[in-house]
């Protein structure tokens, strides 16, 4: 191999390792990042200091602060800078257990819903699909059939391969739906029925009989 050909080879080595850098993840997060939400495989330690990003250039936000079951709710991923990358789900405020809760649908074009369950339809997950810059996604979350009580959604975004940001959180989104409460059967207290028998039943059928007796008497003497 001469030193040119060993030169484009070198340079061929770099553009390559450039374009692993950038792209990472391209077609959205594996699943083996369900629960931490965190960049592992294909990611190098993020370079994000305080100095090079005093605040965090992006907002997580949500067009209603309450929700009952089955209740839609609009959720945007915006930023000041633009990324490429972004993970984003719905946790439990009554301790995270690392289970996304809800179902996402109508991801904006450039994104997706994915599964991080058992069920391959579970759609609980929302992330990028492409490695193209994007200033700002939305999707629409769709709240469980059953009290999960409050929520709040948590997104990770990545700018570049080392420069990423995770633990983005939205408001807290409240629950106001009904709360099944299990009820006892009222107690029936005793009502006072009157009798229909006893002592003037009985006074009842002595003047009866004794009318008889009367009438009896009567058309013996007759006679």
């Amino acid at each position: 191999m001469s030193i040119v050909e060993m030169l484009q080879f070198i340079l061929t080595l770099l553009y390559i390792q450039r374009v692993s850098v950038v792209v990472g993840f391209p077609s959205g997060p594996p699943t083996k990042a369900c629960a931490s939400m965190s960049p592992h495989e294909g990611h190098r330690k993020s370079l994000v200091t305080r100095q090079s990003y005093p605040r965090v250039p992006f907002s997580l936000l949500v067009n209603n602060r309450t929700y009952v079951p089955g209740q839609h709710i609009q959720v945007i991923l915006t930023g000041d800078i633009n990324f490429k990358g972004f993970f984003v789900q719905a946790r439990s405020m009554e301790g995270d257990s690392g289970v996304p809760l809800g179902r996402f649908i109508n991801p904006h074009v450039g994104s997706k819903v994915m599964s991080c369950s058992l069920s391959p339809t579970a759609a609980n997950a929302w992330s990028h699909m492409d490695k193209y810059h994007k200033s700002d996604t939305t999707a629409t979350w769709v709240a469980p059939p059953s009290n999960e009580g409050n929520i709040f959604f948590r997104a990770t975004v990545v700018k570049e391969k080392s420069i990423y940001w995770e633990n983005i959180f939205s408001d807290i989104v409240h629950y106001t739906g009904p709360i099944y409460q299990p009820t006892e059967p009222p107690e029936l207290e005793p009502k006072n029925v009157p009798c229909t028998g006893g002592p003037r039943l009985a006074a009842s059928i002595t003047t009866s009989m004794m009318r008889v007796i009367v009438a009896l008497v009567l058309i013996i003497l007759m006679f």
